[in-house]
């Protein structure tokens, strides 16, 4: 082939190339690392209520040692989502993982509409009730810094970058460890609230 053919082509293989490369990495390769971590929320982080005492036809009097009862205990945290990237992150859901083992309730959402622009970060309250039952003489055992549940509890962000290619992180809340691992949507709706 001769050169006066051949430099023209490359020519506009190196503009092709130029044009579509930066389209391609910004559509699929572009993505947002969205970290999360759990911090107490500030104040009071866990309060225990008396409910109820159980009754015991043994024991006769409510101030025996050995006297059980039912306790409602509350710990409050901050979910904080923090955008470590220099691409904004889009459509953000939130997906808890599921639970038996008492009550979970966030006092704010994520806002799907909202962009969380690089190096920003977002704060969501959130509680965690448990009722225990617990003898008296046991009862500063149920005080502690963080519910049991903590040991399995997962969180899973669902996002999209500017290319509107879909990622996922997921916090470990035990480990306190965050993986950016693709998670199907079938499996987000059967494992995740």
């Amino acid at each position: 082939m001769k050169l006066e053919i051949l430099f023209p082509i490359l020519i506009l293989s190196a503009g092709f190339l130029y044009f579509i490369i930066p389209r391609i990495s910004k559509k699929y390769f572009a993505r947002p690392l969205l970290f999360m971590e759990i911090n107490p929320n500030e104040g009071i982080t866990m309060q225990r209520r008396h409910i109820a005492r159980i009754e015991n036809s043994e024991i006769k009097y409510g101030n025996d040692p050995e006297a059980e009862s039912l306790y409602g205990l509350v710990w409050k945290f901050d979910l904080i989502i923090r955008n470590n990237s220099e691409n904004a992150a889009y459509n953000i859901k939130m997906f808890p993982q599921k639970t038996t083992k008492g009550k979970l309730t966030f006092n704010s959402i994520v806002n799907e509409n909202k962009t969380l622009a690089a190096h920003q970060e977002l704060v969501i309250p959130f509680e965690f009730y448990q009722e225990k039952e617990s003898k008296h003489k046991d009862v500063d055992k149920l005080d502690t810094v963080e519910p049991d549940f903590f040991d399995e509890f997962k969180i899973l962000l669902d996002y999209k970058n500017e290319g509107k290619t879909s990622f996922n992180s997921i916090l470990d809340v035990k480990s306190k460890q965050v993986c950016f691992k693709k998670i199907s949507q079938k499996k987000i709706k059967k494992n995740w609230c």
